[in-house]
This record gives structure tokens, sequence and C-alpha cells, in this order.
């Protein structure tokens, strides 16, 4: 997967966002403090949590309604975020607007879109062993390509960032085994700025996503996939209580 030639922002440079950009968030140290802008759905939900899921169940969907207030200009707490038949998020009456979380460890990650369908994931990296557990998301393929690596378990984590993504992306989530998708290299001539993508199903009329990678972020792998091929990416980074109280110029504006 391509690198773009790029890294992490402070959160604090955010003025907006722009149509037809791919915004990337990284929120870190979740349990630095939380604001009190959640629905009543929400909060039910957090009510049944407890320990980390709670913390990052609430920093998730905190970072997530600001983030949504600074693309579209309404309060946070006034956002109505509804789900689909298949549990895949979406902002009412924005059919042109996409969005995607994931969180783990002690990160969480928010992919913004105003071009098409967007995934991300984010994996914390842990003791795996590759030969044992691999068949449950990879191809064989797929596989014995982490086996003959230097470091299996980072790649194995890549991989399955790749498809988690994309299968985001795609609105199914694991609806679909991800053993029967694979990873696809893009010609060697037009490998800038993504060089792998994926299909939904694997045929000649497929619906194709690309792969992006983010800057790296250590111990963990982190991968987001789109409808459209762009470079038109931009990542962003920061603390829990950055995100809080960060107020870009186009927020709470109604368009």
């Amino acid at each position: 997967m391509g690198n773009l030639a790029c890294d992490w922002r402070p959160v604090a440079e955010f003025h907006g966002a722009v149509d037809g950009r791919l915004d990337i968030f990284l929120c870190e140290d979740v349990e630095n403090g939380f604001s009190d802008i959640l629905s009543i759905h929400e909060r039910e939900r957090l009510s049944r949590l407890n320990g980390q899921p709670a913390h990052l169940f609430q920093a998730g969907r905190t970072c997530l309604r600001k983030v949504l207030s600074w693309k579209i200009g309404l309060p946070p707490r006034e956002i109505d975020i509804r789900e689909t038949e298949l549990g895949r998020p979406f902002v009412a009456n924005l059919p042109a607007f996409d969005f995607n979380l994931s969180h783990s460890g002690s990160c969480v990650m928010i992919g913004i879109s105003g071009a098409g369908s967007i995934g991300v994931d984010i994996q914390q990296r842990r003791t795996i062993h590759v030969d044992d557990i691999g068949y449950l998301v990879l191809t064989e393929t797929e596989r014995q390509k982490c086996l003959s690596t230097d470091a299996p378990e980072a790649e194995f984590f890549d991989y399955w960032t790749k498809k988690e993504a994309a299968l985001k992306a795609y609105g199914a989530g694991f609806f679909i085994d991800p053993r029967q998708i694979e990873i696809n290299s893009c010609p060697a001539a037009d490998v800038w700025p993504q060089s792998e993508y994926v299909e939904f199903p694997p045929s000649e009329n497929a619906a194709r996503y690309y792969l992006h990678q983010p800057p790296a972020i250590v111990g963990y792998s982190t991968a987001v996939a789109s409808q459209v091929r762009t470079s038109n990416l931009i990542f962003w980074r920061g603390q829990l209580r950055q995100f809080i109280e960060h107020h870009p110029e186009r927020a709470h504006r109604r368009r």
C-alpha cells in the first residue's frame, strides 16, 4: 500500500472541511475526560458498558459528533445519527456524505468523506500465531505471504485492517467472510497514491474500494478504504481534550 506524502497534522490546525476531501482523525489518550454531547440513545448504550469499552465508546462518539459538527455546521448534540439495517451509522438527510469510526487500544480513528463511502480501521497489534489464526481472516495466498515476511504478526494486522476498512466502506461489515475477498495490487504504472484495492464481489463488474495508508502509529495497524481514488487526504491527530475544546470556523453554522 502506497504512503501519501504527508504526516499527521495537529487537530488544532483544522479550520473547516473541504468538499471532496477525505479527512482522517486520530484521537489518542481517550481517558482524559469527556464532553456531554451524546444522544439519549448513546447514553443508554454507554450505561451498559464498563471499563475500557465504555471509555472507547464515549470517546469515539464524542469525537465523532465534534468532527461531524465541523463538517456539516450543526451543533454536535443536534446531529441525527441513525443506523442501517446492517448496523452501519449514517447522518440522516445527508445521502452524499459518509463517515466511519474505529477504535482499539487507547485510540479512536474517524474518517469523513464528501466523495463516496469510506471505511476506516485501527487495530492495536498484539502477540498472535499467524499460522494458527490466519486462516480465519486471510486467503491462503495472503497467509503464506504473512508467514514469509520478517514480521508476520505486523503483516497479519495490516491485512486485517485493510479488509475491515474495505468491508465497512462496502457497508456489509463481517456479513461477508473476509476470506472471500483479497487485497489486489494496482498496475505498476498506476500505483500512486494508492497501490491496492478490494472488489465486492470479486468479478468484472465489482464495486471497487481503494486502500489508503495512514502515517504510521507505533504499535498499531491502520487502513482507510474509499470509493474514490484520490490523493486529497488529510490526516489529523490529537488528544481527546483537544477535540472537545477545538472550534473550527464552520462549526455550528447551519447551511
